[in-house]
């Protein structure tokens, strides 16, 4: 990439995941001048296609809901056509324990907040107590406003609203667990309302599971990396940030191995581990350093299985 001028210089996306990846694609259908730059050889981050031997393997299993307008709207931006790179069901919900079926949830063809209602009213595993205890809990958690500063766990939200250990086992926990990948006891109160309501209170399209039938590089990353490059935008493979150039004015640039690369502005869509290594080093940035440094992660472990033909 050649050398740019402050006046030339484009915005800087660091991280080729789906953050930067739609940092980029914003800026770049705003006809801002960008380069993104991805350490990995290959863009997606933790939702991207691997090859092994000859296959094309997931990396990591992730579904989108309907309520996902902004992805949505922006494949659709970029030219991927979803009814290709998805298949559409009613949100469905099946647990097995012991090899044994322990709960069927179906969401039926009925406007909003009905098909999950009756969803709920009609849930095979469930009692008829604990079909009535968990559609007086989702009446009442659509009302419910949860702010940062108040947030607390789901268990306690559960406990709170008179949930069932058994009705909590069946149901809320394995819908947590699927939705914001954190156990009851950490997971935030907040975050879990927030996907309850969206459920709930959203259109009944916006609970339709949309499954990839495509790999995952086909539904954002390929197509990302050819509206980029088509309209001018640089996209660096193989390129790590090692630091930030910021002077007294604000920032400059970002240095990439040996050389720097200037930049109005820098957009840092890494993981926090990284974000927080980069800001430590300039005074005025560590106060956010460190509130980064407060932030932990929950591990997510996939398994592959090859069965014979």
């Amino acid at each position: 990439m050649a050398e740019a001028t402050p006046a030339t210089a484009p915005v800087l996306v660091v991280g080729g995941g789906w953050a930067g990846l739609s940092a980029a694609l914003t800026l770049c259908r705003h006809k801002v001048p960008v380069v993104l730059v991805e350490s990995a050889r290959q863009l997606g981050g933790r939702a991207r296609s691997v090859r092994s031997d000859k296959r094309i393997l997931d990396n990591g299993q992730h579904l989108v809901i309907g309520a996902y307008q902004s992805l949505l709207t922006l494949m659709q931006q970029i030219g991927v056509d979803i009814d290709a790179v998805f298949e559409r069901l009613p949100l469905t919900l099946q647990l097995y324990r012991n090899n044994k079926l322990s709960l069927k949830f179906k969401a039926p063809v009925l406007p909003a907040p009905f098909h999950l209602l009756g969803a709920l009213g009609s849930a095979r595993g469930l009692s008829p107590r604990e079909r009535l205890q968990a559609l007086r809990f989702s009446r009442n958690v659509i009302h419910l406003n949860v702010t940062a500063a108040e947030d607390f766990s789901v268990q306690t939200l559960l406990q709170d609203h008179g949930q069932p250990p058994g009705l909590v086992r069946k149901l809320w926990e394995p819908l947590c667990l699927a939705s914001l990948n954190t156990p009851i006891d950490l997971a935030s109160a907040r975050l879990f309302t927030r996907v309850l309501q969206t459920l709930f209170a959203g259109s009944r399209p916006d609970s339709d599971l949309l499954i990839p039938c495509q790999e995952l590089n086909a539904l954002l990353p390929r197509p990302a990396c050819e509206f980029l490059e088509s309209r001018g935008a640089g996209v660096e493979l193989g390129q790590r940030v090692t630091g930030l150039d910021i002077d007294a004015q604000g920032i400059r640039g970002a240095i990439l191995g040996e050389r720097r690369v200037a930049a109005t502005q820098v957009i840092l869509a890494t993981p926090h581990s990284v974000t927080r290594r980069l800001l430590s080093r300039h005074p005025a940035l560590q106060p956010l350093a460190a509130k980064l440094g407060e932030l932990g992660h929950e591990p997510i472990a996939t398994l592959y299985l090859q069965y014979p033909a």
